[in-house]
């Protein structure tokens, strides 16, 4: 014989923010009532608190309620009460969705300061009524404070309360420019506008200003228009409100390339000067390939003058030239760095196994830790590998990807002849030669 299910009062509570926290019904006072009302009509019931703060009433997807509504699928939960029909939610369809779900569970639902009851064919009328007017509320609300935000922008001011990465904002709500962030957005788009990824550019803002942001963060970064002093805010274009930090023939470039290194294809890395060819006439090279029979072959073309390079042509007046230019001391100075970095890396390992090994560190942060700590390892040990090549025949044994990573690291622009399939100037990246 089943044991019959022993089903509770639910108590739920909710605010929004601090300040509907400090200034309105706050949790304490919403339980006070809760507690008035459930004494008087379920004095011998079991409570449960379900207790939310800091959640809006837009939709169900909230912690505690997700919670109570399990419960109250489950068959666990005799009466849900709630300060005001607000805290549970403030759309109509999630309401029904509620009382729906309630009524399914033979639930009584209780609004205490409306003084609702769904058990009635009335009070379910009336919980929709507060319901359609509570949404309306709520969007009126919404509304008025864009409409507030907006009336601010078109004076020349930044309305929203955090301020990004390369400006301050003074009392006025008026943006200006913090030199020292400015630059370091500067130095972002300078690195990347030699032919640097944005994961070099990554690493290399980390290891210069002790800063770290992600790839995916950069790029988000330097493709904002607000850079140039350009601002969308609710579909309008404001010029006024953010003082310009770089030049707009800098940020059109950047846009360009980020446009042309965006990953498109499995293919990229097997165009080992991807990004770096421009014909004489200015244009940059685009990628295209032919088969023949089971060798593919890989060339850089013009659409301006309908000529093509092969990729091993590049790579036969390139490479060794290349080499000849890197200054064999300084590139010996970069091996060491990197050996330095590895072995340093490998100790980090080491350190980190032995705290795994002593129960100083849980499963989850030991695997997270050494899943990076094997990527950085990997990275360094295919840039020692690309630093260490010494002669062309060198070069052609090496793959695809390990090609592609050495040229990228000293090359940031080739210029060719294209009619005539030369090269005529090779770009150095300063930080490597």
């Amino acid at each position: 014989m089943n044991k019959e299910i022993k089903r509770y009062v639910a108590m739920y509570l909710r605010v929004s923010t601090k300040d509907q926290f400090e200034n309105g019904y706050g949790i304490d006072d919403q339980e006070i009532q809760c507690r008035k009302y459930i004494n008087l009509y379920y004095p011998d019931e079991n409570i449960k608190v379900y207790k939310e703060e800091g959640k809006s009433a837009k939709d169900l997807n909230r912690p505690k309620m997700q919670e109570m509504l399990d419960e109250l699928m489950g068959g666990n939960i005799k009466v849900i009460v709630a300060f005001k029909l607000d805290r549970l939610t403030r759309n109509v369809s999630d309401t029904y969705q509620l009382i729906s779900k309630v009524m399914e569970q033979d639930c009584i639902l209780v609004a205490v300061m409306d003084r609702l009851d769904i058990s009635s064919a009335n009070g379910r009328m009336l919980v929709g009524m507060l319901s359609i007017i509570s949404q309306w509320e709520r969007e009126v609300i919404s509304e008025r404070t864009i409409a507030a935000m907006i009336e601010i922008a078109r004076e020349g001011k930044y309305p929203l309360p955090k301020c990004p990465f390369g400006w301050t904002k003074d009392r006025e709500l008026r943006l200006h420019v913090q030199e020292e962030r400015a630059s370091i957005i500067n130095a972002m788009a300078d690195y990347y506008l030699e032919g640097n990824s944005l994961e070099q550019v990554s690493r290399y803002i980390k290891g210069k200003y002790q800063l770290y942001y992600s790839p995916l963060s950069i790029r988000n970064i330097l493709s904002n228009s607000r850079l140039i002093g350009r601002w969308m805010f609710h579909n309008e274009e404001y010029t006024d409100v953010f003082p310009p930090i770089m030049e707009q023939e800098k940020f059109t470039s950047v846009q360009e390339y980020l446009q042309y290194r965006m990953p498109h294809a499995p293919e990229k890395k097997k165009y080992i000067f991807h990004g770096l060819v421009y014909c004489q006439c200015g244009q940059r090279c685009h990628h295209v390939s032919t088969k023949k029979k089971t060798k593919r072959f890989y060339y850089y073309y013009c659409p301006n003058c309908n000529e093509r390079i092969n990729q091993n042509k590049l790579v036969n007046q390139i490479v060794d030239e290349m080499m000849l230019h890197i200054k064999f001391d300084q590139l010996q100075k970069k091996i060491e760095q990197k050996k330095k970095s590895l072995e340093e890396l490998q100790l980090k390992m080491l350190q980190l196994f032995k705290e795994y090994n002593e129960n100083i560190m849980d499963t989850e942060v030991y695997n997270f830790t050494l899943k990076q700590y094997t990527k950085t390892k990997k990275e360094i040990e295919n840039e020692i590998k690309c630093l260490e090549v010494e002669s062309l025949d060198a070069f052609k044994r090496m793959s695809y990807e390990e090609r592609y990573e050495y040229i990228h690291t000293f090359i940031s622009k080739v210029i060719v002849d294209i009619t005539k399939n030369l090269v005529l100037k090779v770009v150095y990246k300063s930080t490597n030669v």
